[in-house]
């Protein structure tokens, strides 16, 4: 079977988040193990995916850009719903998108990866533009699933460890 990417690793951290869950502090609460999880990576990722915000975020830098900057590698924020109200949805077709721009300047996307499903926010969380970020979370998506292939497949491994414990 000729695939465009195939699972190189996986690992998991374990424990209690740092914090109950506040809204727009996700980096405080899940950023530890977040860290440690990649940290136990047999191989450096060249790219991470994340779901949570990067710079597109109420507060400034989000959960993307915490890992990266932590870690110093390139990282972008895919999370399932807005930090803040979207005024335009993209168009209903796979590559669809539509800027986001913060009052500050920072800009993401509300993109479709998959036809006729719910848009996804892209926005750069370390050491990668707009247009890169967009590119690659198309690139890295199949259109079978509304999130690119790596965040599907790290909630599947996610679910996965948490029934066999």
């Amino acid at each position: 079977m000729n695939r465009r990417w195939d699972v190189v690793a996986t690992a998991v951290a374990e424990g209690e988040p740092d914090s109950a869950y506040s809204s727009g502090y996700l980096a405080f609460r899940e950023g530890r193990l977040t860290v440690e999880a990649l940290l136990a990576l047999e191989v450096t990722p060249a790219l991470v995916f994340l779901d949570g915000h990067g710079v597109v975020h109420e507060r400034g830098p989000g959960l993307a850009s915490h890992v990266g900057v932590l870690l110093a590698v390139p990282t972008i924020g895919v999370p399932k719903t807005p930090f803040h109200a979207i005024d335009h949805d993209p168009g209903s077709k796979r590559g669809d998108y539509y800027v986001l721009t913060k009052e500050w300047g920072a800009q993401g996307a509300s993109v479709r990866l998959k036809s006729r499903s719910n848009p996804v926010y892209v926005s750069p969380g370390h050491l990668v533009d707009l247009p890169s970020a967009l590119a690659l979370a198309l690139a890295w998506s199949t259109g079978r699933h509304r999130v690119p292939e790596p965040l599907s497949t790290a909630h599947t491994e996610s679910v996965l460890s948490r029934n066999a414990g």
